[in-house]
């Protein structure tokens, strides 16, 4: 099994390079970066909030783990001790967010977990010619999340 492990870390290091050449040939103005030495993921802040807070990320599951389907995720994610907080502000929202974003999905977790608002879709990572359309539907998503849901967070972060 180290082999396909090895295997996989090494297709997930070269997705995620070619997703940062992707965005740098791709004009927009996302701040994307990586959270410390996680390697599955991207993120990008909420303007005035708080990363610790929340924050919009790009995901990419490269196989089947727990409840989690190998997939992309865009996501908003909402932290503890604060998930709660800003479910239910969003949630005042709900319609609008819903109408938005086709697809959404309201995860809220237990106390003490981040809870999300994400869209998923499947990919197969060692389909390499499918990474550009992969990459397209992941940044778009970011912008419409960001559009959509950063003033509805901005506006709960003052009700903390």
């Amino acid at each position: 099994m180290p082999s396909r492990t090895r295997s996989l870390s090494q297709t997930r290091e070269e997705y995620w390079a070619a997703f940062e050449e992707f965005l740098q040939q791709n004009r927009h103005d996302l701040e994307i970066q990586r959270w410390g030495s996680q390697k599955h993921f991207r993120w990008s802040p909420v303007e005035g909030v708080d990363k610790n807070h929340a924050h919009f990320a790009a995901v990419a599951s490269l196989t089947n783990s727990g409840i989690r389907r190998a997939g992309n995720r865009v996501q908003l994610v909402l932290q503890k001790p604060h998930a709660s907080h800003y479910l239910d502000e969003l949630s005042r929202h709900g319609a609008t967010i819903d109408s938005a974003i086709p697809g959404a999905q309201w995860l809220e977790k237990p106390v003490g977990d981040a809870s999300h608002i994400e869209v998923w879709k499947e990919h197969r990572v060692g389909q390499r010619d499918e990474w550009t359309e992969d990459f397209a539907w992941m940044l778009g998503y970011l912008l419409i999340f960001r559009r959509v849901l950063s003033h509805f967070v901005q506006e709960a972060s003052t009700r903390l």
